[in-house]
């Protein structure tokens, strides 16, 4: 049986913090070994934060694998994700990443 993955844990493996502040990601290949699991379906149930928006349907939990990141805004500015592959992977660490090197 295989240990809760947290976003926390996710951010401490897959990112790399320097002294000055930079931040580098680790390849997605390097991030699997290291929590020994074949494909990022294993994250797919992380919350990375919760939409807070007057429009009902944009309110709810942002997951790493969903298909699409909804805009807290009254906008159309969502971020979708088509298919797994590096880049995706590298958008999805970075984004929760600096929103928690920010507070």
């Amino acid at each position: 049986m295989t240990k809760e993955i947290t976003k926390t844990k996710l951010l401490d493996i897959a990112v790399v913090k320097t002294h000055t502040g930079q931040i580098t990601i680790k390849p997605l290949v390097q991030v699997l070994e290291d929590f020994k699991v074949d494909d990022t379906s294993a994250f797919n149930s992380i919350a990375l934060w919760e939409n807070r928006a007057l429009n009902i349907a944009k309110h709810g939990t942002i997951h790493f694998g969903d298909d699409t990141w909804i805009s807290y805004e009254e906008t159309q500015r969502n971020v979708n994700f088509k298919g797994v592959d590096e880049l995706a992977y590298q958008i999805c660490i970075f984004s929760p990443a600096l929103i928690t090197q920010l507070h």
